[in-house]
């Protein structure tokens, strides 16, 4: 059950700012319209989403229903982010904690779970690269260059993946937490690495054991000898940023939008077919495909500069699997193509990859 506090007192003092018992200790990322803030209290740390109240109001976004599209005040989104949330208590998705909604104060504070293991894979502007998470705090920016994929096959890029093993545990906790999602009937429609994180911090001596690659050569990190093997229990993962979730009337979950990232949206959103309607569960499948694309790849399966030739990849759905890659087992590429099949009803459901005794 998620707190909601309609009194909101800041002050400042020789350590800082603080919102109620919350000390504001440094921002750490942006969201839409909204700052990301570490935060700590006497129960915990906490990340706290603040949103300006005048944005919340006179900004207005797009909608889409069966009826059409509309604008509606962006306040409007965020309270139903809420209410999504405040459905939710799962391992494997992100817990809104409280709410901090004072109409007197300037802003808005969604105050969640401290998760400081931070993204699990970290996006490179200038490579147009993914490298994962855990090595990236570590090693800075030392993990990836400046050289972007379309360059050609076989040049050092410094992009660290993870293994087929790992990406597999990864891949059950996902599976696990979007299933939980959709019983519930909501469609995520943003599934990213951006928006997936590690509930705890990966120790530096973690690293070395960790099973992540340098791209395309592949070299595993050298293990030390002297340190036990990590147990991949202890790395959780969960699924953050519901902003463009959307909860959806069963049987068959309908959405009419390509709201969320290009790079990991399926073709049907593109072909405007069946009346513009889409199915939501298979929509989140597709992007799942493409989260797990990129942990093993440290790339999108499916890339361009342009928007539009973006969409023309998409839709004409050839996947291919890039060469100087890492050796896949038969089972993890068939899952890949079977997630980005170009047939939404092809794709397995999340139910299915649970009980799949591989990924288990």
């Amino acid at each position: 059950m998620v707190r909601r506090v309609d009194a909101v007192k800041t002050r400042n003092d020789e350590s800082g700012k603080w919102v109620n018992q919350y000390h504001l200790l440094q921002k750490v990322g942006a969201g839409t319209f909204c700052k990301v803030l570490l935060a700590k209290s006497d129960t915990g740390i906490h990340a706290v989403k603040r949103f300006g109240r005048t944005v919340l109001k006179k900004r207005m976004v797009a909608k889409f229903d069966a009826s059409g599209a509309s604008t509606v005040p962006f306040q409007q989104c965020i309270d139903e982010e809420i209410r999504i949330l405040g459905r939710m208590s799962h391992p494997h998705v992100v817990q809104l904690q409280e709410v901090l909604d004072d109409p007197l104060d300037e802003n808005l504070y969604l105050i969640f779970e401290g998760l400081p293991g931070g993204q699990l894979m970290n996006w490179n502007e200038q490579s147009c690269s993914y490298s994962a998470g855990p090595a990236v705090e570590r090693l800075g920016s030392a993990v990836t260059d400046s050289r972007p994929f379309a360059d050609g096959p076989g040049e050092e890029r410094n992009i660290f993946v993870f293994s087929e093993v790992l990406a597999k545990h990864f891949a059950h906790q996902l599976a696990d937490g979007i299933a939980y999602i959709h019983s519930l009937g909501v469609i995520h429609k943003d599934l990213k690495p951006d928006n997936l994180v590690l509930s705890r911090e990966v120790p530096e001596e973690w690293l070395c054991q960790l099973d992540v690659s340098r791209w395309p050569k592949l070299p595993v990190l050298e293990r030390s000898k002297d340190l036990p093997k990590v147990d991949y229990g202890e790395l959780v993962v969960k699924i953050a940023d519901f902003n463009c979730a959307e909860e959806c009337p069963g049987p068959n979950f309908e959405i009419f939008d390509a709201q969320g990232t290009q790079n990991f949206t399926p073709p049907e959103c593109f072909r405007k077919e069946d009346d513009g309607v889409i199915k939501g569960k298979p929509r989140d499948m597709w992007s799942l495909g493409c989260v797990l694309f990129v942990l093993v790849y440290g790339r999108c399966p499916f890339w361009a500069e342009d928007n539009l030739l973006l969409q023309l990849q998409i839709m004409q759905c050839t996947l291919e699997m890039p060469t100087g890659g890492p050796v896949l087992s038969k089972e993890w590429t068939a899952l890949l193509q079977s997630l980005l099949s170009r047939d939404p009803s092809a794709r397995p459901t999340a139910e299915a990859l649970v009980q799949s005794d591989w990924l288990k």
